[in-house]
């Protein structure tokens, strides 16, 4: 007989918002400049469980939060990169986000998806490299080299494809037409998490997301 997991929702929601306030708690008391490795370690763990239980309840907006949260501050705890201020204004952003849609799925005011997607991409753009925001135009190199144009593009799959992975090798093989491709994120095999690339090119937007939007749908 299946087991109704809604009736253990409500022990969730409280321990998850537990976890927010621990992980809200402790980054407010990070020294940016020579964070605490335990602090650090135990804002992972919290973003860890909250990932882990939102998956098992089927709230897959929850753990794709989570999840990228989750990417920044492991390289952070690892030692490859450093942390600084914008990342800690990202990681709050992102608890009050999770705040929103726990509200969302407790049957209460809704989360805007506009902002669920922003926090996602600021995030991975500072996992990424640790560098600028999503969008951000690229970095003039040190050598006085002009950046090259292009765009940086955060999206899912379409979830009733019936070969993912084809069609990601194909979109990936269409965007090569417009220019250079870098996969910044490659979600891992059977999840529906976000794919995050650079593409160098200067064609206009609007051919770029026409090649996308066939078999994707972008976030921002």
């Amino acid at each position: 007989m299946a087991i109704d997991m809604s009736q253990f929702h409500e022990v969730f929601f409280q321990e998850a918002a537990e976890h927010l306030a621990s992980m809200e708690s402790l980054l407010l008391e990070l020294d940016v400049d020579a964070p605490d490795p335990e602090q650090l370690n135990a804002i992972f763990r919290a973003a860890h469980s909250i990932k882990g239980s939102a998956g098992t309840f089927g709230f897959t907006d929850l753990a794709e939060v989570t999840h990228v949260l989750e990417n920044l501050l492991d390289r952070l705890r690892k030692g490859e990169l450093e942390l600084r201020a914008d990342m800690i204004d990202a990681f709050l952003d992102a608890g009050d986000v999770l705040k929103q849609l726990l509200a969302a799925h407790r049957g209460e005011a809704g989360a805007d998806e506009g902002v669920v997607a922003e926090v996602c991409k600021r995030l991975v753009a500072l996992s990424a490299d640790g560098g600028a925001a999503a969008g951000a135009p690229a970095a003039e190199p040190a050598d006085g080299t002009p950046a090259r144009p292009g765009y940086e593009i955060c999206f899912r799959l379409d979830p009733g494809l019936a070969n993912p992975q084809s069609a990601a090798e194909g979109l990936l093989a269409e965007l090569g037409e417009l220019g250079s491709v870098d996969v910044m994120q490659r979600p891992q095999a059977g999840t529906d998490d976000f794919w995050v690339i650079r593409l160098h090119t200067a064609a206009p937007q609007e051919d770029v997301a026409a090649v996308v939007g066939f078999v994707a749908s972008l976030d921002g």
